[in-house]
């Protein structure tokens, strides 16, 4: 056997040693076909409980020069550059606590490790949300939608994430634990930690926790699909600007409200391609797209 391979194979099998002692050997496993990383097979999969744990764990694979993957749910793992090696899968799953819901100050502190659907769950509580629409929320994790700087259409309205995220803690290394930002929403003290490692892809370190701006919960929300089977017409309505497009959407039961016409304002400059039409819906809703008259 080569040495170099050999050295790696001992230093292996040190770690896992190692790494037992910290999150014991019921959270340290051997990677099978499932954990692959496009196409990349690593060889352990490690879940710790806290923060420290996480630490002591990263510290251990740099001192073994072991490369490590960040790992949530999983649902975002084949985006970004495929890894050239994958030795340890580091899991967050266990980190996924709502650590601190200050409803009052509409802010949030939650682990990295949580989902996305359990923590809008937790918020509507006391109706309020994170405005952000991720894909996959009941199996996105916070940690996951920060590493790939997920979102979706809500961003038009409320800013991405790095505009709702307002603090962070992060595992480097060398098994530091860095905190930067605040349960406050205006806050200028040190680096802009937040923003740095929001996109990242878990390059710069592991996020283990992260504290939000929340906005309240509507009280209603409709979405708006407009269908055509014209696309290359002269005529076509996607050619129309935005702004000579015009959606209407209408409720028997009560008056919109001012967020849901907001809302419903998005969804018709940015989405609505059609030719006239309406489309009736449980008798008491009609909603269609059409070019605004000249």
């Amino acid at each position: 056997m080569d040495a170099g391979v050999s050295s790696q194979v001992s230093l292996k099998s040190t770690f896992e040693v190692d790494v037992r002692q910290i999150v014991t050997a019921k959270y340290v496993r051997r990677a099978v076909a499932n954990d692959t990383v496009a196409g990349v097979q690593p060889s352990f999969v490690v879940v710790p409980a806290n923060e420290q744990e996480l630490g002591r764990v990263l510290k251990l694979a740099n001192a073994a020069g072991l490369a490590v993957i960040p790992r949530g749910g999983g649902t975002k793992a084949e985006w970004g550059n495929p890894p050239v090696r994958a030795d340890v899968i580091l899991s967050t799953e266990r980190l996924s606590r709502v650590l601190e819901h200050a409803w009052a100050d509409l802010t949030v502190s939650v682990e990295a490790g949580c989902t996305i659907a359990k923590l809008q769950e937790t918020l509507a509580k006391h109706g309020q949300r994170l405005a952000l629409d991720a894909l996959w929320p009941r199996n996105a994790t916070v940690g996951g939608v920060l590493s790939t700087n997920d979102s979706g259409a809500l961003r038009l309205r409320f800013g991405s994430l790095r505009d709702l995220v307002i603090g962070v803690t992060v595992a480097f290394a060398g098994g530091t634990l860095a905190r930067s930002g605040d349960k406050v929403v205006k806050n200028v003290a040190g680096y802009d930690l937040p923003k740095l490692v929001t996109g990242a892809f878990g390059t710069l370190g592991v996020i283990t926790r992260a504290i939000f701006r929340l906005h309240p919960l509507p009280k209603e929300t409709r979405t708006i699909s407009c269908v055509t089977s014209n696309f290359a017409t002269p005529n076509s309505p996607l050619l129309f600007p935005a702004e000579q497009i015009s959606c209407r959407a209408s409720h028997t039961s009560r008056p919109a409200s001012p967020i849901v016409a907001a809302r419903i304002i998005v969804f018709a400059c940015c989405t609505c391609a059609a030719k006239p039409a309406s489309v009736p819906s449980n008798n008491t809703s009609t909603r269609g797209c059409m070019p605004a008259p000249q």
